[in-house]
């Protein structure tokens, strides 16, 4: 009987100091503290990204919410912090950008499905591979690639996306990635059954600060 109260006696110990109710072991406070910083640094550099979009007209990207999620963990291993652990994600921005992303990323991802795709063409100018992808009734995407030389600092790939239509002479491409007032556009001429096209004007947004679109002059195909 004595031997089974210890044996009972021991088990509780064990789930007491497992338990994040009682824990009162130092390096758990040490880490809760220390996620608590770098969670803290992420979400201030959100909230930093954020501004500078605001302020500057500029997209500044963010970070997905790992501030936030730093935070939650931290929080949680925090026996005075633990009841608001979840405090900690609402606390970053990003987790509130990527709420309200969330929805435009599905209705993206559907409407650039597989089988809306009416067509796909490449093009090359400079060092940058351009890929052109058509999708019904009238969205496109636009990725951009470039290798860059060793020691080279700069964009490697780039995404856009937009509206196209057809017009006499071919394609018409109108971003809607960049400032409404002044989007980036594009005329192709060519025809899409024989998937040719040649690039016969090319603005961009003064907000991009590089093209979305070819040259004038450029050759683009369907790719392979």
């Amino acid at each position: 009987m004595a031997l089974r109260l210890q044996s009972v006696r021991l088990v509780a110990a064990v789930a007491e100091l497992g338990s994040f109710g009682k824990m009162t072991n130092p390096l758990v406070n040490v880490a809760a503290i220390a996620l608590m910083i770098l969670g803290g640094i992420f979400a201030a550099l959100n909230w930093a990204c954020m501004l500078t979009s605001l302020f500057t007209k500029k997209h500044s990207s963010m970070v997905p919410p790992l501030g936030g999620l730093l935070l939650v963990v931290g929080f949680a291993l925090h026996p005075s912090l633990r009841p608001y652990a979840l405090c900690g994600l609402l606390l970053d921005i990003g987790f509130w950008a990527m709420l309200v992303a969330t929805p435009m990323l599905l209705r993206e991802a559907l409407r650039s499905a597989p089988w809306h795709r009416v067509t796909r063409v490449s093009g090359q100018w400079s060092d940058v591979t351009f890929h052109l992808s058509l999708y019904r009734p009238d969205y496109y995407v636009v990725r951009l690639s470039r290798s860059l030389p060793p020691g080279a600092t700069g964009w490697i790939a780039r995404f856009s996306c937009g509206r196209w239509v057809e017009i006499a002479e071919g394609l018409s491409l109108i971003s809607h990635t960049d400032s409404e007032v002044s989007p980036s556009r594009a005329v192709l001429t060519g025809q899409l059954r024989t998937g040719h096209f040649t690039v016969t004007a090319s603005s961009f947004s003064p907000a991009d600060r590089e093209p979305e679109f070819p040259p004038a002059g450029t050759l683009i195909q369907t790719a392979a």
